[in-house]
């Protein structure tokens, strides 16, 4: 699993989470998801780090996703072994080469 396709699970997963619970998951807060300060960093990223950090605080965003994180992580376990493995190798990717 590559670095991006990591991200791209793990932030689905987090989306289908918010939207599961009902808990506010904005386009904004998805890509900073993204948000990096390596050279895989989406474009225009100090725009989008100046647009988040004047509409959102850092402290309560990355609070709420830790919980959507985990609530995810509860889900899939249930789920099938299959999802459950999936998120497994996108962490370990992730721990390799980057942070999400």
């Amino acid at each position: 699993m590559r670095i991006s396709e990591a991200k791209n699970f793990l932030v689905q997963q987090i989306a289908q989470q918010a939207q599961l619970e009902g808990a506010p998951f904005s386009d904004l807060e998805r890509r900073m998801m993204y948000f990096t300060e390596t050279d895989e960093c989406p474009k225009d990223s100090i725009a989008l780090n100046d647009e988040f950090e004047a509409k959102n605080d850092s402290v309560d965003y990355e609070a709420n996703i830790s919980r959507l994180l985990h609530h995810a992580y509860l889900r899939l376990r249930k789920q099938n072994d299959s999802a459950r493995r999936s998120w497994d190798l996108a962490i370990k990717c992730l721990r390799r080469g980057d942070t999400i």
